[in-house]
């Protein structure tokens, strides 16, 4: 999988932001299933899938930027989003952060 996003920001207050990312991710290759007799095998085409990621999340100050930790939700649903059908988390750290 390849994909291109942007993403976009607004601070509710300092340590509390909500976040758009619209995505197009290119996925191909195979998929192999070995629990089932015979093991099923599945090739993709490869097509490109877009997503939507909406979610909100929180920065915590350090040094010269802060830790940053969100909940996210493709709100797309299309077919064979990368990202399930269930929130997900991620963590990082921006640097210079917002002052």
């Amino acid at each position: 999988m390849a994909g291109l996003n942007v993403f976009g920001r607004a601070y509710l207050i300092d340590q509390l932001f909500l976040q758009a990312q619209p995505e197009a991710n290119y996925i191909w290759g195979k998929y192999k299933q070995y629990d089932v007799s015979p093991p099923y095998e599945m090739k993709s085409k490869g097509e490109v899938l877009p997503s939507l990621l909406l979610g909100v999340g929180g920065a915590i100050p350090a040094g010269t930027g802060s830790f940053i930790i969100m909940a996210q939700y493709d709100v797309l649903q299309n077919g064979r989003t990368p990202y399930g059908d269930k929130i997900f988390f991620s963590f990082g750290y921006n640097i210079g952060g917002r002052r």
